[in-house]
């Protein structure tokens, strides 16, 4: 094996992989050399990479102890242990600091020779790795271990202990199958709201959703964009994974709102009036106008609190310093970039003066003593923004739901936003994320994103992932993982090159699942992985017993011969939907306007592959109508080849979502376009600014979306359905 493939490999880069037809494809020289350099390895002659190869060896001897120690409970402990040769038998002392503050300790016998599973010269020091079991029985959690004897003075690593499968509802696991509806929160529009959907909406939407039958309310990820800068609107390219988007805050709940004489006198002015009437009539959320009149207002609130409650030191004063305490040095870096943000402007932290992109350099700590009100005032809109979520879902267990809320986690952050500004550390220049080639985006895609390094996260013991999934679990009863195959493995294309043109990078799968499911026990959420696209084999076959819900989407679930699967075949540990926010509508699907689209906005590779495009469209109608009379669903003619289905109407949508609801997967999701038989998609992969994504605005009020006769008759024909036993 050349020098090169041996450094990409030790590096986890994949030199070949699989196609989503099937077939092999190979790595350039050119791709694998642009990635190793962007993971940090020299790669500009043989010598170079020769020495990489070496300083690689040298870091994997070095340490005595791996940073981090996932183990599973009800499994053996096996401690791989990197250490001096020495002759004849040693005592080996380990001790576990448990995360309670207990400890559990032990002394194992080691030998020169049958113990040993590996040596190398380093040097002039010859190096042994042994693979010992420790006697050990923690409980799940977050502990440490610690080692000494045999030659070892003193090595500790973080030990977790995880459990086998992630939180799910016993009533799922009893067999019920259960039903709710997605939308995305911007979308939602009501006589109230400021031009954008709020969470005072979603409050509104769950009440409404749980007497519609409905058990939990889907969401886009809700992840901080940028105060400052509005008009970056994907929730799927956030400044921060970790906290809110301030734009999503009802301003007229908040309690400081009837303190605030100004705020209110603000908002009673004729222009404010005017211009609050025309965001709340437009087609598309426009942000930066959003931004332009709820961002004063909630400034003034905060003056309000500040004068009201922070001075004289009231209850909620405290709530609001107890909340800040709870959420330590992340919140506080957070609404510090928020405030530079605003000062500086730009498109993030990398066009900032050189002083200011270094969140521990003297002159940001000197900016954050100058302005500690505007800094203040991000960490209370971010405590406001949380109570108001965190309402919602209690909203929706008030009203009986099983779930209530499901929150989706973005794959990635901004380059130029607060995560990535905190956590330089963690993310790698070079490169960016994506997604190969495949049926939905036949380009293949490059999000823009910067790609965390792997070893970093197993370097830090995992806690920024571990702090991540928290912040995700809190307030919903379930989380969709965006890109759950990122847990094994993703596409990095090099800075500069076509999305098509990258290599998949290994991630610590084992150890990221394992930590999901602990997480997900604690916070008692259901987690389901979205696994579209191009998905190991692997993948597929782990995440069930993990208890990580596959995602099953009716577009794509087709058997060899291109006939739909039946839904009574889907696992039973899924969630199903007809479609998804990156998929076209119902409407649009059947009746081609999405293919009309991608065609206008020359998403077609070749004509070829658009002439297949059009002809399997035709093909996927015929083969989705003989599904449904085969289960006597047609609404009209029996003859499924009848030119009466041409369009998409309110009785063949109903025929469709009942065939999906029949089936197997515990839950159940219907588009709130679906709902309401829109054409327009939410987002078109790979446009940008060619069409406009995560704008458009429903066109009903919140408070109407589940009456008329039509939607009320979907909901009571899925409420029947899903409760049916079997297929």
């Amino acid at each position: 094996m050349r020098a090169l493939d041996r450094l990409a490999r030790e590096s986890g880069i994949a030199v070949e992989y699989e196609d989503y037809q099937g077939r092999r494809r190979t790595v350039s020289a050119e791709t694998t050399r642009a990635l190793l350099e962007a993971l940090g390895h020299r790669t500009g002659s043989e010598a170079a990479i020769e020495d990489s190869l070496r300083r690689s060896e040298e870091v994997r001897w070095s340490s005595t102890l791996p940073p981090v120690l996932v183990v599973r409970t009800g499994q053996p402990c096996e401690l791989v242990l990197t250490h001096d040769e020495q002759s004849g038998e040693a005592e080996l002392h380990w001790e576990a600091t448990l995360e309670d503050g207990g400890t559990q300790r032990g002394t194992l016998r080691t030998y020169a020779g049958g113990d040993v599973e590996a040596r190398a010269s380093i040097g002039d020091r010859k190096r042994v790795r042994r693979r010992l079991a420790l006697p050990l029985a923690a409980p799940a959690g977050y502990h440490t271990l610690r080692v000494q004897g045999a030659g070892i003075d003193d090595a500790h690593c973080a030990l977790i202990v995880v459990p086998p499968r992630g939180h799910v509802p016993e009533v799922l696991d009893d067999g019920e199958r259960r039903w709710g509806v997605a939308v995305q929160l911007y979308s939602l529009r009501s006589a109230r709201n400021w031009g954008i959907g709020d969470f005072g909406d979603l409050r509104r939407l769950v009440a409404n959703a749980a007497e519609a039958g409905a058990d939990f309310v889907g969401l886009n990820p809700l992840h901080a964009l940028y105060p400052a800068r509005p008009a970056h609107s994907s929730p799927y390219g956030p400044s921060s994974r970790a906290f809110l988007n301030l734009l999503y805050i009802d301003v007229e709940a908040v309690p400081d709102y009837e303190l605030s004489a100004r705020a209110q006198r603000r908002v009673a002015e004729a222009a404010f009036a005017e211009r609050l009437a025309e965001l709340r009539a437009a087609e598309l959320v426009d942000y930066a106008g959003v931004a332009a009149l709820k961002l004063p207002v909630l400034r003034e609130l905060h003056a309000a609190f500040r004068e009201r409650h922070l001075l004289p030191g009231s209850d909620r004063a405290r709530a609001f310093r107890e909340f800040v305490a709870q959420s330590g040095d992340a919140l506080a870096t957070h609404a510090l970039f928020d405030t530079l943000c605003a000062h500086f402007g730009g498109t993030g932290w990398r066009e900032w003066p050189t002083a200011y992109r270094d969140p521990v350099s003297d002159a940001v700590r000197a900016f954050a003593r100058g302005h500690a009100d505007e800094v203040e005032l991000h960490e209370y809109l971010q405590w406001i923004a949380e109570e108001q979520l965190a309402a919602a879902h209690a909203e929706a267990c008030a009203r009986g739901m099983l779930i209530g809320l499901y929150r989706d986690l973005a794959v990635g952050v901004d380059a130029g936003g607060a995560d990535a500004w905190a956590g330089q550390h963690l993310y790698r220049d070079g490169a960016t994320v994506g997604a190969p080639p495949d049926a939905l985006a036949l380009h293949g895609q490059d999000w823009g994103l910067p790609p965390l390094d792997p070893e970093v996260l197993r370097a830090r013991a995992y806690s920024d992932f571990a702090r991540l999934l928290r912040a995700n679990m809190r307030h919903c009863g379930a989380l969709r993982i965006d890109h759950v195959m990122a847990l094994m493995r993703l596409w990095w294309v090099p800075v500069g090159a076509a999305a098509d043109a990258g290599a998949y990078v290994a991630y610590p799968f084992d150890d990221l699942l394992g930590i999901v499911a602990l997480e997900s026990r604690r916070n008692r959420c259901l987690v389901i992985g979205e696994d579209l696209g191009t998905v190991p084999k692997r993948v597929r076959a782990v995440l069930p017993a993990a208890g990580v819900y596959s995602y099953r989407v009716l577009y794509f679930e087709k058997e060899a011969d291109c006939a739909f699967k039946p839904p009574a075949r889907y696992p039973s540990l899924a969630m199903a939907t007809v479609t998804t926010h990156d998929l076209p509508p119902l409407v649009s699907w059947w009746e081609g306007s999405d293919l009309v689209l991608r065609d206008r906005l020359a998403l077609f590779p070749t004509p070829e592959i658009r002439r297949r495009c059009y002809t399997e469209r035709s093909a996927d109608r015929r083969a989705l109508l003989r599904a449904l009379a085969a289960e006597g669903l047609l609404p009209h003619e029996p003859d499924p080849d009848s030119a009466g289905y041409t369009q998409m109407s309110f009785e063949l949508a109903t025929a469709i979502h009942a065939w999906l609801a029949r089936g197997a997967a515990a839950l159940m999701t219907v588009q709130a376009e679906d709902l309401l038989l829109l054409r327009e998609p939410v987002n078109v992969p790979g446009t940008t600014t060619q069409h406009p994504n995560w704008q458009r605005r429903l066109p009903r009020d919140v408070d109407a979306l589940f009456t008329g006769r039509q939607v009320l008759a979907l909901c009571a024909r899925l409420r029947t359905e899903r409760g049916r036993i079997g297929g």
